[in-house]
């Protein structure tokens, strides 16, 4: 897919992946707004109230009407957490005029960036202002049982309270979700500060993917004119979305109970960047525990029956690597023992079998150019490695993973440090 940028001023940038291999075209727009508990509640409220009506389509329903009238478009919004900001989403999916019958005039892009419009300029507020109370209420339920929810998952509150320790002090710490205090407070005047400064100052990033004309270039870049106008002469608060994370001082060992039988371990790793190639962590993690595989899924799960599952994820964004199990409290240390000797022996390039470097490679590869084969996933991946700072190039990956060699992995093994050990012991059996 081929990509081009351009920076229109005013904090707004635009991107297009032109492609002609869909059916379908992708429209977003991501504004970026500073992280602070109170911005996560208000934020994510407001994101559900977006799709609950507008001044012209006073209901969802309404709205939907619409979309199914622009052959079956779809707007969605999403408040989502990066590691040091959030971005308030809104995303289109919509058929592509080529598919559209002959003779009908209809265009779907211009229709879906009506529709963006109204929710950006005319959402449904009486005539003070205020959002609908009856709605307000009824999110705020919705958010609450959704926190209540991840609480009573034991591998979401394991993993909430695992990266609350770990980042004590940053605003990673915070929980996407909010908290209950943080929800119950939001104001209709919250969601209206939110909301103007979201228009007037937040970084705006735009993107199509899919098969860009030139009567969707000019439509983009009217709509990109309209999100100019909402500025009103403000000053961008451009945001850096990924913070520089210093090395911990020392390791973290945090013990805490659950009432569930099985017990969550969580360790947590800092991998040194200045080292070996992005390609060659990206293919060391999935050689450690990214695939079924994989040295912790084949040895700590299957071997020796230590854990009910154990994976390792890495942030490249972060430079964090995140080992997750579910196993009986007496397994720690063995399972713990296990993965540090696994990460060791990785470590020395002659542990590191031709045959398992190559599948880790093929994994990698299969996955990147499945993202290619799909347009709101290549979009998706797009700009999440973007928001992310980080290279966006599809083509460079696979080119970049395919040259790995046991040597670099090794380097980026002997560069993982640990920084944090975390269990929610569950009840030890008799």
């Amino acid at each position: 897919m081929k990509v081009e940028k351009m920076n229109c001023g005013d904090g707004i940038e635009f991107s297009v992946l032109r492609t002609d291999k869909f059916k379908n075209d992708i429209l977003v727009v991501n504004f970026l707004m500073p992280k602070t508990e109170k911005n996560i509640a208000v934020g994510n409220l407001l994101s559900k109230m977006f799709l609950r009506g507008t001044e012209k389509h006073s209901t969802n329903l309404g709205i939907n009407r619409v979309l199914a009238g622009l052959y079956d478009a779809s707007v969605s919004v999403a408040h989502i957490a990066l590691p040091d900001a959030m971005c308030f989403r809104l995303s289109c999916n919509f058929v592509d005029d080529r598919f559209i019958p002959d003779g009908d005039r209809t265009s779907v892009l211009s229709g879906v960036i009506s529709m963006i419009k109204e929710m950006l300029e005319f959402p449904l507020t009486d005539e003070n202002g205020n959002w609908k109370e009856e709605y307000i209420q009824s999110e705020k339920s919705n958010l609450l049982d959704e926190l209540r929810a991840q609480k009573n998952n034991k591998d979401s509150f394991a993993l909430r309270r695992f990266s609350e320790i770990w980042h004590e002090g940053m605003s990673m710490a915070l929980n996407s979700g909010g908290t209950e205090d943080s929800i119950t407070e939001v104001t209709s005047a919250d969601l209206n500060g939110y909301l103007g400064e979201m228009k007037k100052t937040a970084p705006a990033d735009v993107v199509f993917a899919g098969n860009y004309t030139a009567f969707k270039e000019e439509k983009c870049l009217e709509f990109i004119k309209f999100l100019s106008g909402l500025r009103s002469g403000c000053k961008t608060n451009y945001i850096n979305a990924v913070p520089e994370i210093a090395a911990a001082e020392k390791l973290k060992e945090v013990r805490e109970k659950t009432d569930a039988k099985q017990s969550r371990m969580l360790l947590g790793y800092r991998i040194d960047k200045s080292g070996a190639s992005r390609y060659a962590r990206s293919v060391f993690c999935e050689i450690f525990g990214g695939s079924p595989t994989s040295r912790l899924f084949t040895n700590v799960r299957e071997r020796l029956s230590l854990c009910y599952y154990c994976s390792a994820t890495y942030s490249e964004s972060t430079g964090e690597l995140t080992v997750r199990s579910g196993l009986d409290a007496e397994n720690r240390d063995l399972a713990a023992d296990e993965i540090a000797r696994q990460l060791k022996l990785l470590a020395d390039a002659e542990n590191i079998s031709s045959g398992e470097l190559e599948a880790a490679k093929k994994g990698l590869v299969n996955m990147y150019k499945s993202i290619n084969d799909n347009v709101y996933a290549y979009s998706s991946w797009y700009l999440s490695s973007k928001l992310c700072g980080l290279d966006t190039d599809i083509d460079n990956y696979v080119s970049g993973v395919c040259e790995v060699t046991a040597e670099q992995v090794a380097v980026v093994a002997s560069a993982v440090k640990q920084e944090i050990s975390y269990i929610l012991v569950g009840n030890v059996k008799e």
